[in-house]
């Protein structure tokens, strides 16, 4: 059974998406993340494979570099942005 951490978007694709996170994630995970617009009525879970992962300066944060396993719509990638 896996946990929860909080983590932030960064940038999004159709193909990827890079989060902001106080851990690193370990290279070749599959994680489920949760994306939620509550002003928009979107919530909705995916499925990521983490890249890599760095550290980000100045704040000490791991950047992560994550590909969805299955792309987002135009219409998903839109309710994002």
């Amino acid at each position: 059974m896996g946990c929860w951490r909080p983590a932030s978007v960064r940038d999004i694709s159709l193909t990827g998406i890079a989060l902001l996170a106080a851990e690193p994630f370990d290279k070749e995970n599959v994680l489920t993340i949760e994306l939620r617009l509550d002003k928009r009525g979107f919530v909705r879970k995916f499925l990521i494979e983490v890249r890599h992962a760095d550290i980000c300066c100045p704040n000490d944060a791991w950047l992560h570099g994550c590909q969805f396993t299955h792309p987002l719509s135009e219409y998903e990638l839109q309710l994002l942005l």
